[in-house]
């Protein structure tokens, strides 16, 4: 049983036990022990920590009785600061360099509105220096990528995939346009 002796924080980056677009496990099986496990927790904890107003909502929703505990905090995000001797993540191509950190998920996040958006900025003024690069997994929405694929084999279009979190840093320093995009769950924090 989970009775510490000192009171600790629970920070919650996605829901767990509610968050239906993408179960974490077999739903159907699991799910009253999903419910029970985090009520555990929930009642063990002296806070609770999450991105949005929707995502407390939500909890308080579903565990009324840790409602008051229940705190929204913004993302946090350290940069650190600058290392000179760092290689720049972009080459030195006078681009105009727009850049989405965060992963694509199938049920929550799709890339399909964010390559539409880019595709009308290339019928632009913008179109000879434009491109759009991709930190994080891409693997399960490739085939909203394969329409792009002449984009992403001329440089207009670059899945650098999984990078260390240090590196991920510097391609936000030198980004021109930290792209956003959002969720189909309205309770959740959208990705950069």
């Amino acid at each position: 049983e989970l009775q510490p002796s000192v009171k600790w924080l629970v920070d919650i980056g996605d829901p767990f036990s509610f968050h239906t677009p993408q179960h974490q496990n077999n739903y159907r099986l699991y799910n009253r022990l999903n419910f029970a496990a985090e009520r555990k927790v929930l009642e063990a904890a002296g806070a609770v920590a999450v991105t949005s107003e929707g995502t407390r909502e939500q909890y308080r929703r579903f565990f009324p009785e840790c409602a008051e505990k229940i705190h929204v905090i913004p993302p946090l995000l350290s940069y650190g600061r600058p290392d000179a001797s760092t290689q720049p993540f972009f080459d030195g191509k006078d681009a105009l360099r727009l850049l989405f950190v965060g992963n694509f998920c199938p049920k929550i996040r799709k890339p399909g509105p964010l390559l539409n958006v880019f595709g009308l900025l290339l019928q632009t003024q913008l179109k000879g220096r434009i491109q759009l690069h991709i930190l994080g997994s891409v693997k399960n929405v490739m085939e909203y990528f394969a329409p792009y694929e002449a984009l992403i084999r001329s440089g207009k279009i670059v899945l650098h995939g999984v990078v260390e979190h240090r590196r991920a840093v510097q391609a936000m320093r030198e980004a021109d346009v930290l792209v956003n995009s959002g969720n189909d769950t309205w309770y959740q924090t959208p990705s950069k």
